[in-house]
């Protein structure tokens, strides 16, 4: 009897050692299932030293913080770091203190607050999707005149300093003794085409450091720009009990503004050093 049924002798020997071998490989697929651990899902056999999986992609708490060291340890990276620092000081400055300059310098009204305060967002992100789509064809250009890393500089400085120019300016008109509100020269439509060259032109360091995360940690731009990110907010804390603080002891100086101006300019033009000096835009991790 083979599996419950009657078979002649020669047959069933047959199916005997049919079942023997089945049994045998059977056996021997456990270790040999076991022998593929160890091996990537290309086949190849992963180094006994390697990091465990999740580490190069940075997954995970522990990969990160063995990550954190690595990333803050390379001085492009922390270039990108003070530069996003930099950049969002002047950001939050205007996001949270525009309403109160318009109204406490120059008498804008609750009404012209609306379009004031919207309008310079919108040519942000008219200028943004434009310099982006122009900084790609620069950079596609053949005989690579225009490399990536010439791009990425001047993206940023033009980013920072065309900002840091404008502020300078409203801190000029704005210490101007006169009889107007805001200086001799200051006028409106001048501080509010000020305003909107500095929020627009800010928004090409999204082709400045925000795209050299991506040069310098393709795998790991997540990561990257999550722990610049995250360094980049204490402007959005500090930065605002620093200006609250100047306009309340420069007050004297026409309500504290053209100090709050020169500040911010003088963030920018730092970022816009730290920048020029230290970018790459080779791979700096694997």
């Amino acid at each position: 009897k083979v599996n419950g049924n009657d078979v002649d002798g020669e047959e069933g020997g047959r199916e005997m050692k049919s079942l023997h071998n089945n049994n045998s490989s059977g056996e021997d697929s456990r270790p040999q299932e076991a022998s593929n651990h160890g091996q990537d899902t290309g086949g190849q056999r992963r180094s006994a030293d390697a990091p465990p999986a999740g580490v190069g992609d940075g997954c995970g708490v522990h990969s990160t913080l063995r990550f954190l060291p690595v990333a803050l340890g390379n001085a492009p990276f922390r270039a990108i770091m003070v530069t996003h620092a930099c950049s969002n000081s002047g950001h939050y400055m205007f996001m949270f203190w525009l309403p109160q300059y318009f109204v406490q310098r120059l008498g804008a009204s609750v009404e012209q607050m609306a379009t004031l305060a919207v309008a310079p967002y919108v040519l942000c992100w008219a200028v943004d999707i434009s310099w982006g789509l122009f900084a790609d064809w620069l950079i596609s250009r053949p005989g690579g005149r225009f490399g990536v890393l010439w791009v990425r500089r001047v993206s940023q400085a033009l980013a920072l300093l065309v900002p840091a120019a404008a502020l300078l300016w409203l801190a000029a008109l704005d210490g101007d003794p006169g009889s107007g509100p805001g200086g001799a020269g200051m006028s409106m439509p001048l501080a509010s085409a000020l305003v909107a060259l500095a929020i627009s032109a800010s928004s090409l360091s999204h082709t400045g450091f925000g795209s050299n995360v991506l040069d310098i940690g393709p795998k790991h731009a997540g990561l990257l720009m999550g722990i610049s990110n995250t360094t980049a907010q204490l402007p959005g804390v500090f930065g605002n009990l620093i200006t609250g603080w100047t306009l309340a002891q420069a007050g004297a100086w026409y309500g504290g503004w053209p100090a709050v101006f020169v500040q911010a300019a003088a963030m920018n033009v730092m970022g816009a050093a730290v920048f020029l000096t230290y970018s790459k835009a080779d791979v700096q991790f694997n």
